[in-house]
């Protein structure tokens, strides 16, 4: 589990009692050069960051991993605001789609339970709007796939090619630090 500082968890707590009554928003219905669609995704990394033109923000950032396809191995990119309850209502709409079932659950409380969102599978939708310097993607998190359902497939790694998790700089619960390692097979359906 990552480990943050007193400030971080002292601002999460802040906001615990909203995210506490907070429903989860109803999904309608996110980028680079994948187009507009339906994929699945590995989440590679999930954690908590402060929003860098205001640092009294907080969002959680996922990094999300094109896992079959043309796409294949695209990162994606999705970030959770969490200074409203507007915000909160998307982030556990995001966390639950994901898998994390947050009922009850308070906000300072969700940084522990990240790591169980690591590896999986998610159903996203990549949806563009505007165009030229106006274009703006968004990745949409629609369900965590189940793994008994799907072929499965082992992603290779460029130098030993077994199936490994891709290494990160950052741990689950951090913008920088720890880097989290070792093996797994993930299953996957192309749709």
């Amino acid at each position: 589990m990552a480990i943050y500082d007193e400030d971080m968890m002292a601002d999460l707590a802040t906001m615990d009692e909203e995210f506490v009554e907070a429903e989860p928003a109803e999904r309608r219905g996110g980028g680079n050069a994948v187009p507009d669609g339906n994929y699945q995704a590995f989440i590679d990394k999930v954690f908590f960051d402060r929003a860098k033109n205001d640092p009294t923000k907080i969002l959680l950032k996922w990094e999300l991993i094109v896992a079959a396809g043309p796409h294949k191995d695209a990162l994606l990119y999705r970030n959770n605001m969490t200074s409203t309850p507007d915000n909160q209502r998307w982030l556990k709409a995001d966390l639950l789609a994901a898998g994390l079932d947050t009922s009850g659950m308070r906000m300072s409380e969700v940084p522990e339970h990240l790591n169980t969102l690591l590896d999986a599978i998610v159903e996203i939708s990549v949806k563009r709007s505007g165009t030229g310097d106006q274009e703006r993607v968004n990745i949409y998190i629609n369900r965590r796939v189940d793994r008994g359902d799907e072929e499965h497939v082992k992603p290779k790694t460029a130098a030993s090619g077994t199936a490994s998790r891709r290494s990160t700089t950052a741990p689950v619960g951090a913008g920088s630090g720890a880097a989290r390692q070792g093996g797994s097979s993930r299953g996957l359906s192309r749709f």
